[in-house]
């Protein structure tokens, strides 16, 4: 098959025609075409070509094209002569936009996950200096409860004490009372035993 690139504005291939073409440009007029084999295909309604585009006709070129189309040796040969085609121009461009989206969503992802662990650490922060608060009101008020506790007892034994050296006091003067009230009776026994003899 000869391979031929459009120099023209345009080239319009009729109906019948075997073509050659590349898979993105089958896919765009896959309604024109009818398969034959790998790449090839008959044209069914007549279809066109853009500057640029490269085809390979399975006839010598037809004399109302020849204005349209040039032949080309190799695939290499258009590609630096010509550049990319329109097709391929729109593929990398795709691809770019398919990489853009990519990223911008591994961006947003990332920056999603990084503000998801800040919101983390801060509720673990805010969860720490709750419990150590806790922890500070109990070990306060557990101080404040034994401090009252061994104040109650000190007062306790205090007043233990004092009850203590007031009973004996106490128990100091009843003894001693008893034994002054022993010392007049046994005085005033005596005083009439000594006044019995003197009679």
């Amino acid at each position: 098959m000869n391979k031929l690139v459009i120099t023209g504005m345009v080239a319009h291939i009729n109906a019948g025609t075997t073509i050659g073409l590349h898979p993105a440009q089958a896919k765009a007029r896959a309604h024109s075409l009818k398969p034959i084999a790998d790449g090839v295909y008959e044209v069914i309604t007549r279809i066109q070509f853009k500057r640029g585009e490269i085809i390979e006709l399975g006839i010598d070129l037809p004399r109302n094209l020849a204005d349209q189309m040039e032949s080309v040796d190799t695939l290499e040969t258009y590609e630096r002569e010509l550049g990319p085609s329109e097709e391929e121009i729109q593929a990398e461009k795709e691809r770019a936009e398919k990489e853009k989206a990519e990223a911008a969503a591994k961006e947003l992802a990332e920056k999603e996950r990084d503000e998801a662990e800040l919101k983390a650490k801060e509720e673990a922060e805010l969860k720490a200096e709750a419990e150590a608060e806790r922890k500070a009101k109990e070990e306060e008020e557990l101080k404040a409860k034994q401090e009252s506790e061994l104040k109650a007892k000190l007062e306790a034994d205090e007043e233990a004490r004092r009850k203590a050296a007031n009973d004996e006091m106490l128990q100091n003067i009843k003894a001693r009372n008893q034994a002054k009230q022993e010392a007049e009776l046994e005085e005033k026994a005596e005083e009439k035993k000594q006044a019995s003899k003197r009679k």
